[in-house]
């Protein structure tokens, strides 16, 4: 038998009560993400109509028009349609889960993190910092990027297809001055595309998820590697959705407000309409308080080290 002194009983109900001050929260963003997300989504086809001439949008749609990028213009608009419904789907898993009266830890930050994944790259594709000559780029890198990756999950006759219809883009695109680059190593060339070049713009085709988010939602991603870890059953994170709950709850609260506010802000921006409101300060501030004080000490000792 396990003595419990007064300090123990003390020192579990502190940490209980972070626990619930942290999903709470949580839950509370979660729930207010789904209802922007759902709404913003169903309005899709409407931003199509009243997105104004001077829009990305409106760019984008007036060259496709022109005979320049159809294509990609017609990519962009399908990936953003599809990565929105991908997130309002796992908006809905997460909700489900964060109202059970169990807080089930590792699955849910398997959906933020794969929430995170979904808004970066619909931020990366609608970037409005690039050219337009870019923006067809990417699209067309991701054109590439999805036909190849599925290819070998494909039966025979549905990976000759894939093949057949990636070889048909490439002579499309040639012919319209764009350059695809196939891939190379020592000299020895492959049939998959490495880079689409549209004017001075170069795309990589492949790359990795965990710098998308970095570079995308950066607050996100120096939470991706713990994120991470407790996806792939690394022992200590997943042993650590038991011992220290507060700390999951915190972190899937601030994975999908960040996410969310960063998908919004590229889709409203590239339609050239304004957010609806996403969040709420003060859950973000009810998050933060929930931690404990010696790791915000912990934590400014550090800084201050670094400084």
């Amino acid at each position: 038998m396990v003595l419990v002194t007064d300090d123990d009983a003390e020192s579990n109900a502190d940490d209980d009560a972070r626990f619930q001050l942290a999903a709470q929260a949580a839950g509370r963003i979660v729930r207010r993400s789904r209802a922007h997300v759902r709404l913003t989504t169903k309005t899709l086809s409407r931003c199509t109509d009243i997105a104004p001439s001077s829009s990305l949008y409106a760019t984008d749609r007036a060259s496709a028009a022109a005979g320049n990028h159809r294509i990609a213009f017609d990519q962009t608009v399908k990936q953003v349609e599809t990565l929105s419904n991908a997130l309002v789907s796992h908006l809905d898993g997460l909700n489900v889960l964060m109202k059970h009266d169990t807080f089930h830890g590792l699955p849910a930050t398997v959906i933020a993190r794969s929430i995170a994944e979904v808004a970066a790259s619909c931020s990366w594709i609608l970037r409005p910092e690039v050219s337009a000559d870019e923006r067809a780029a990417r699209a067309y890198a991701v054109l590439f990027h999805s036909l190849e990756n599925s290819t070998p999950q494909l039966i025979p006759e549905d990976a000759d297809r894939a093949v057949e219809m990636r070889e048909k883009l490439i002579d499309l695109l040639s012919a319209s001055g764009i350059t695809v680059k196939r891939r190379e190593k020592e000299g020895n060339k492959s049939e998959h595309v490495a880079q689409v070049s549209v004017g001075s713009a170069h795309v990589k085709t492949g790359y990795r998820i965990s710098d998308r988010v970095r570079a995308e939602i950066p607050a996100v991603g120096r939470m991706y590697a713990g994120l991470s870890s407790a996806a792939h059953g690394e022992s200590l994170h997943v042993a650590n959705a038991w011992e220290i709950p507060d700390s999951f709850a915190r972190r899937i609260g601030i994975v999908v407000d960040e996410s969310v506010m960063v998908w919004s802000k590229a889709v409203h921006r590239w339609f050239g309409v304004e957010p609806g409101l996403v969040g709420n300060e003060g859950d973000v501030k009810t998050i933060k308080q929930s931690i404990h004080p010696d790791v915000i000490a912990g934590i400014m000792a550090r800084r201050e080290k670094g400084a």
